[in-house]
């Protein structure tokens, strides 16, 4: 099965102060078409921290879709 991890890059959904409601979706749609999802996370806008979690499996990803609600510094 392919596998994708979904990272949603939002400060605020990060702090809890919003919730996130665009990797559920993603992940309903991912799933309908017969990928595993292996991961999904709310980051903040940090570059560093997103580039640890995209490299973060051995095994590596089919797909790795990152949503960014603002602009990543």
């Amino acid at each position: 099965m392919k596998r994708v991890a979904i990272i949603t890059s939002s400060d605020t959904g990060y702090r809890g102060e919003r919730e996130d409601l665009s990797g559920p979706a993603i992940r309903e749609i991912v799933e309908k078409n017969g990928y595993e999802v292996v991961s999904e996370d709310v980051l903040p806008d940090d570059r560093k921290m997103l580039s640890e979690m995209a490299i973060s499996d051995p095994e590596g990803f089919a797909a790795l879709v990152e949503l960014a609600k603002s602009k990543i510094a």
